[in-house]
């Protein structure tokens, strides 16, 4: 939706260009150029730029535009691939009813408080749509996780998941809202200054399900997410 606004604006002001440089043009004609009238030269000159430069710019603009929207989809899917790759990973071992769920949460740091927004989902079924639910830094584990700047688990019986979440910073109602969940582990996502821009949330049905090789393998992986969440560096092949 937003390309195709982006394409539309662009011919509007490509048409727009054309049509003010041919009237600048015309106009001096009129004031005669032949007699090198002031006008006519000033005319001449403008209607020459937006005939010429104007359609130039608005290609560079489109060529970079289009640009930016590609690097931005294989963003997107190689945010996916690492989201199922992290669950074939961890789900090697796990029982299928353990339902194995891995999340990657972005900061949004422009939100007071910043708030945690899903970037990519993979279940046992597959690579989902990304979620429109959020939250802040100050609930969850994933919001320990950020505020510790480390690895955050929790373990605890599918029948106290509310008193819980919302020992956790949740609001009784909204932890109504949530599917029951025994198990979590969340990993730090962090940049090239150690600032902390994203958390990988895993959680399972199962209490006591993440093992000591789960949070190497979240280590090992955090890395892979981080490169493409943030801008390479002038002159970094990506």
């Amino acid at each position: 939706m937003g390309r195709e606004i982006r394409q539309k604006t662009i011919v509007i002001l490509s048409a727009a260009t054309n049509f003010l440089g041919t009237g600048a043009l015309a106009l001096a004609g009129w004031y005669g150029w032949s007699d090198y009238n002031r006008n006519a030269v000033i005319l001449m000159v403008v209607g020459v730029v937006l005939l010429t430069l104007a359609p130039l710019a608005f290609g560079l603009f489109t060529v970079r535009t289009e640009a930016l929207a590609a690097e931005l989809q294989e963003r997107a899917r190689a945010l996916d691939l690492f989201a199922e790759l992290t669950h074939s990973l961890f789900n090697f071992k796990m029982a299928k009813g353990d339902d194995l769920r891995i999340t990657l949460l972005e900061v949004d740091k422009l939100a007071h408080p910043p708030i945690l927004k899903q970037r990519a989902r993979c279940t046992n079924s597959g690579v989902k749509p990304a979620g429109t639910s959020t939250m802040t830094i100050h609930q969850g584990v994933a919001g320990k996780c950020y505020r510790g700047v480390g690895i955050a688990a929790a373990s605890f019986e599918v029948e106290a998941f509310i008193e819980h979440m919302v020992d956790l910073g949740f609001t009784k109602q909204d932890a109504q809202q949530f599917e029951r969940r025994g198990a979590y582990l969340c990993a730090p996502i962090v940049d090239s200054v150690g600032e902390v821009i994203a958390v990988l949330s895993m959680d399972a049905k199962t209490p006591n399900v993440f093992k000591p090789s789960h949070t190497e393998v979240a280590e090992w992986v955090t890395p892979f997410f981080a490169k493409y969440l943030t801008q390479p560096e002038k002159g970094e092949n990506h």
